[in-house]
């Protein structure tokens, strides 16, 4: 088991003050084990078992393939504040301190006051001792590049934390706003498996299971994406993409505090429900005697068209390989782009939902609901993630839509 820290002291409301920290349990789709500290505000599947709710390390540790703990060390770097004035650390726990290079702490390795931590990207150090000193110095020379303090809460009754009996541990980002994804920050060297525990505790525990998630291989885990979940006081929850979306039966608040009407329609990625909107969606179009895979083929190729370069985009693979190509900037762009762009998307979007009664249905079940992109990628053709953008792919899909159903009144 990891080192840890003598404790110095730590808030006697704690962690009572922060009302929805939570561990509680998932299983991948491989039957492994994970236990996740939803922290403040992390999501929290629906039915998940949960620590001090009838369950406890304590019953899974007999059932445990005598695993050991190992840092996830680029997980822990991304749970940690990027920018911190130091000050030695209260609570129990091991020190984890990024570096800038681990000729900095040389010596405190040399006199075994800190380990290394393998693995990660960044180089790194857990304190085996107590080196205030050290980083003092540290921080003073401005070589610390982050860090935290691991406090694993849960554990079992002779101080094993979940790794030690075979579980992994994800955390939330502390002070998130808006619910992000999970961050694996702990591994077992020897993973727990959900047949390996009786009858009664097995339904427990694997009462959520992630079907699309491996824990060994995802480092990042949204439950929103999974499971039905909730989340404290949260109206909206950050994919793994990075895109925001709403909490189910929150939209109307979503809406005003992400800066989206109330009953507009939001589109984005391809497996939402209005994916068919979003230009990636595989529906081919037939526009200047040819056939393109999607509508994002058509469009980044005019880019360049009369050259073969416009062939070249047409022959992608899929359509993200077509939008690399289209704002490769090596290429010959032409001339008169900036001024035919609307145009050449709103061909696009029109031979699609023309060509394709299915989407044409969905387009038109809409009704009169402003249609819009939903990134924060992107403030030309999307809304910019806040409203601010000019959501050009959301007007021009409803002036098909106008159009598509005036022809159907004539």
């Amino acid at each position: 088991m990891p080192p840890a820290l003598t404790r110095d002291a730590v808030d006697a409301d704690f962690p009572a003050a922060h009302s929805m920290d939570t561990d509680w349990f998932a299983v991948d789709r491989d039957g492994r084990v994970a236990l996740f500290d939803s922290g403040e505000n992390g999501a929290v599947a629906d039915g998940s078992a949960r620590l001090d709710h009838g369950l406890a390390l304590d019953d899974l540790a007999p059932h445990a393939p005598g695993s050991v703990a190992a840092d996830d060390v680029d997980g822990l770097y991304a749970t940690a504040s990027p920018g911190h004035e130091f000050e030695y650390p209260r609570g129990e726990g091991r020190l984890v301190t990024f570096v800038r290079s681990l000729d900095v702490v040389a010596d405190s390795l040399a006199s075994g006051e800190a380990v290394a931590l393998a693995g990660g990207k960044r180089p790194a150090v857990a304190w085996v001792r107590d080196g205030r000193d050290a980083l003092d110095r540290l921080h003073r020379a401005r070589e610390c590049r982050r860090c935290l303090l691991v406090e694993h809460a849960a554990r079992t009754s002779d101080g094993r934390e979940p790794g030690d009996v075979g579980v992994y541990r994800y955390a939330h980002a502390p002070d998130a706003g808006t619910p992000q994804p999970y961050t694996r920050v702990q591994r077992p060297s020897r993973p727990l498996h959900l047949d390996a525990l009786p009858a009664p505790l097995r339904a427990k525990v694997g009462a959520v299971r992630f079907a699309d998630v491996s824990f060994d291989d995802d480092a990042r885990v949204q439950p929103f994406e999974h499971a039905p979940s909730h989340a404290y006081k949260a109206s909206g929850w950050c994919g793994t993409d990075g895109e925001v979306h709403a909490v189910p039966g929150s939209e109307a608040e979503f809406a005003r505090e992400y800066g989206v009407g109330a009953g507009d329609v939001l589109f984005y990625a391809v497996g939402d429900e209005y994916g068919c909107f979003s230009n990636f969606y595989p529906a081919p179009v037939r526009l200047k005697g040819r056939v393109w895979p999607t509508t994002e083929h058509y469009f980044q190729a005019q880019k360049f068209a009369g050259t073969k370069h416009e062939e070249a985009v047409r022959a992608a693979k899929t359509p993200m390989l077509a939008a690399r190509m289209g704002r490769d900037r090596s290429l010959p762009l032409r001339r008169d782009w900036e001024a035919v762009k609307d145009a050449v998307m709103r061909d696009a979007v029109r031979a699609k939902f023309e060509q394709h009664a299915d989407l044409r249905e969905v387009l038109l079940a809409t009704g009169d609901a402003r249609l819009v992109e939903h990134t924060e990628n992107d403030s030309y053709w999307g809304d910019g993630g806040d409203g601010s953008g000019r959501n050009r792919l959301g007007e021009i899909l409803m002036e098909v839509r106008a159009a598509l159903r005036a022809g159907a009144g004539q």
